[in-house]
């Protein structure tokens, strides 16, 4: 499968209430065999119990569990059941992927984050699709009235004419960190040339002390009774919309979105 790169602090937000839709409990201690010895590792388990509904099939995922060192902090095990429930033939599926070895403060270089199917498969980023339980590609986006950092307002409908991509963030979360920092990079470049509008709920002063140490150049705009929100239907974050010129949504993902699947998106609109 290739390295996985974790990091530390991102895995405990991942665990706290506060920064996951899902309550995660350490339900003990386990000892795992691996190249390197035996880790003694806490247990994390999340009652998932959810139903994610994807273009009208529906999985159901559950009993979640995560192993880390208690050493060390490192995350040595993964398990997670899912079942089909909807459409036929149904099925269930387990997985359960442990580190077999580990190489600690290792050189890395960007072509160790490249992941290259092996032959006859082709490469998909549907992650982020998989965790929207009710998707709103193909419809009219909502027409929201927003709060610009200067107090002026912008309504969506204004921006009628152009692509858009609306993304819903948040100062604590540490996905939404790192889809910004992603975006940012994307624009500076060139290689995304649209209007991005980056939405907060949390106040003028936190969002503005973060955009400007950041210096994030999208506009960035406020939502404090978090009417676009509730209008989006938006329940974690980061939640992501590209829209069209139209103003038809387009693509709608959740968690944090690779900077080249929103390149290429942009790139086949531009083509129709």
């Amino acid at each position: 499968m290739g390295r996985k790169v974790y990091s530390y602090d991102s895995l405990l937000e991942m665990l706290g209430a506060s920064a996951s839709r899902y309550a995660w409990v350490r339900v003990g201690t386990d000892t795992l065999s691996i190249v390197q010895g035996e880790r003694v590792c806490a247990v994390y388990a999340a009652s998932l119990d959810t139903v994610i509904v994807v273009e009208g099939d529906s999985i159901r995922m559950q009993d979640a569990k995560s192993w880390f060192g208690l050493d060390d902090g490192l995350h040595y095990k993964s398990s997670l059941r899912a079942f089909r429930t909807r459409a036929q033939p149904a099925f269930k599926v387990e997985i359960d992927m442990t580190v077999a070895s580990l190489d600690l403060d290792a050189d890395l270089v960007p072509a160790d984050f490249v992941f290259t199917p092996p032959p006859g498969y082709v490469r998909e980023d549907d992650l982020s699709k998989l965790m929207v339980e009710k998707s709103l590609e193909g419809t009219a986006a909502p027409d929201v009235a927003l709060t610009g950092m200067d107090g002026a307002t912008v309504r969506l409908a204004d921006l009628r004419g152009e692509i858009l991509i609306v993304d819903f963030w948040a100062t604590w979360c540490a996905p939404c960190r790192k889809e910004l920092a992603e975006l940012k990079t994307a624009l500076e470049s060139g290689a995304l040339d649209v209007r991005v509008l980056i939405v907060s709920a949390e106040t003028r002063d936190v969002v503005g002390a973060y955009v400007g140490e950041h210096g994030l150049p999208m506009q960035s705009l406020l939502d404090p009774d978090k009417a676009a929100v509730k209008a989006f239907g938006v329940e974690n974050w980061p939640t992501l919309f590209v829209i069209d010129a139209g103003g038809t949504i387009r693509e709608h993902y959740v968690g944090c979105t690779p900077a080249p699947t929103l390149i290429a998106d942009v790139t086949a609109l531009r083509s129709e």
